[in-house]
């Protein structure tokens, strides 16, 4: 069975201190956005984490995405600016080809061709306990959420006044995080 993603908070504030606070704060102390990393290994292990998530007891357990929710989340976009359907779909197709099948789409992908609302699903959670790899970029995201909601902790802070620039913080772990992660707007809503 899938259980509901125990995940970043899902709610439109947290969008907004993102545009808000957060990027301001790290460009005023320099610190960017880097490159988008462009390789199918770091779009799958972005897949895999949309697909996955640890519920309240801690067990993995799968997580429904649609296939623009994937590219939304990894950030990838056409020339046009709109979510890079095809290049999530370019890295999802091997996992739902016959004989594989560790993903499975609806629609199915057998009977009408994917697109951007085609929902993807990890096929069985033994996958995840099985699946050293997927478990290790499970913890990576959940360690991400930690450091998300640090974050976003001290710009609350900072937004009510109640405390300066990362008081007692040191940034150097928030631009590494930041630039490791790429994290999005999609990512954090």
């Amino acid at each position: 069975n899938s259980s509901p993603a125990a995940g970043p908070p899902r709610d439109d504030p947290f969008g907004t201190l993102l545009r808000r606070v957060f990027r301001p704060v790290l460009h005023d102390f320099g610190i960017g956005v880097g490159p988008r990393p462009n390789s199918a290994q770091w779009l799958c292990e972005r897949m895999f984490r949309c697909l996955s998530a640890v519920n309240s007891t801690g067990q993995l357990v799968r997580r429904l995405a649609t296939v623009r929710e994937i590219a939304q989340v990894a950030g990838l976009t056409t020339a046009q600016g709109e979510p890079d359907i095809d290049r999530v779909l370019s890295v999802a197709r091997p996992f739902l080809a016959e004989g594989c099948s560790l993903l499975r789409a609806s629609p199915d992908a057998n009977q009408q061709p994917l697109d951007g609302e085609t929902t993807l699903d990890i096929s069985h959670e033994a996958l995840l306990r099985q699946w050293t790899r997927c478990r290790e970029w499970v913890e990576a995201e959940r360690e991400s959420e930690r450091t998300w909601r640090r974050v976003l902790d001290e710009a609350t802070l900072w937004q009510r006044g109640q405390a300066g620039y990362f008081p007692g913080a040191s940034l150097v772990p928030i631009e590494q995080w930041q630039q490791r992660e790429q994290p999005t707007e999609a990512w954090a809503n």
